[in-house]
């Protein structure tokens, strides 16, 4: 038996380096670009889509199916899983949990589904930070408890260069996104522990919007804190590896990752940067 084994969805941002090393399943969520139906992570890679992104790139997107999510965790029991957590993005963002919900009572092995009430990198490194005891062999109900306690203890702010794609995603109305982007607003933006989307705040310039989370960022790490951040990105590479070293230069202590936002999150945001962190008070828990 190799124990539990932990899955999630292509949303968690988490590299394939990561996944592998830790033995963590990935079900892509579904993207359809221009007529082209893929799963994210699958058989297509954010780099690839990026690649070919454009300011009128035409996408809508769907939540795995049952049968996406039974395929992954009947995968994991067959190469020899006693029991499987599957973590999701917040459920008020996506359908996801439910289907995999749905899925997990045709199990044979016991799987518990679990909503992380966040998103994207901060929804990785809660899934890590499982998958890491997983294979320092904690039981399943232990894992739940300690996913219990922790959940809502993962942070993610971000801010939009642009407003255009949210507009043409129907979340703000044209006009206004053509009158912000005019002026050069910017929305600073997070993902609440309830699993809803906030906003935080508004500011004049990109540069002014990334100081403000590396800001918020270092209120939360004192001088000499250890923790987790991963600044995740779609389309501003630069900007993200900036931030990552000033981090790094600010508090030594931290472990800091660069990642891509997943094709889903880009193709509704445009061009966007953020931070996800883990609160220091989980560290050790």
């Amino acid at each position: 038996m190799t124990g539990v084994t932990v899955l999630t969805d292509s949303v968690a941002c988490l590299s394939p380096e990561v996944r592998s090393r830790l033995g963590i399943g990935v079900v892509g969520i579904c993207i359809n670009l221009h007529g082209t139906l893929y799963h994210e992570g699958v058989d297509l890679t954010a780099e690839e889509f990026y690649a070919q992104f454009t300011d009128e790139i035409d996408h809508k997107t769907a939540s795995p199916s049952v049968g996406d999510w039974y395929e992954a965790m009947q995968h994991a029991i067959d190469a020899g899983a006693d029991g499987v957590l599957v973590v999701t993005l917040a459920g008020k963002l996506s359908s996801t949990y439910d289907s995999a919900r749905n899925a997990a009572k045709l199990m044979r092995v016991p799987t518990v589904v679990m909503d992380s009430k966040t998103a994207a990198a901060a929804e990785g490194l809660f899934v890590r930070r499982l998958a890491e005891e997983a294979r320092a062999g904690l039981t399943l109900d232990e894992l739940v408890t300690r996913a219990e306690r922790r959940r809502g203890g993962y942070h993610l702010e971000f801010v939009l260069k642009g407003l255009r794609r949210l507009a043409r995603s129907g979340r703000m109305p044209a006009s206004m996104a053509r009158f912000g982007d005019a002026v050069d607003v910017k929305l600073l933006l997070t993902l609440g522990a309830d699993g809803n989307v906030r906003l935080l705040g508004v500011v004049r310039g990109m540069h002014r919007g990334i100081d403000r989370i590396y800001r918020r960022v270092l209120s939360a790490f004192p001088p000499g804190s250890p923790g987790r951040v991963v600044v995740s990105h779609a389309l501003l590479d630069d900007d993200a590896k900036r931030l990552a070293a000033r981090l790094c230069s600010a508090r030594p202590e931290l472990e800091v990752e660069v990642a891509l936002f997943t094709p889903v999150m880009g193709a509704s945001t445009g061009p966007i940067i953020g931070v996800a962190w883990e609160d220091p008070a989980l560290t050790g828990t």
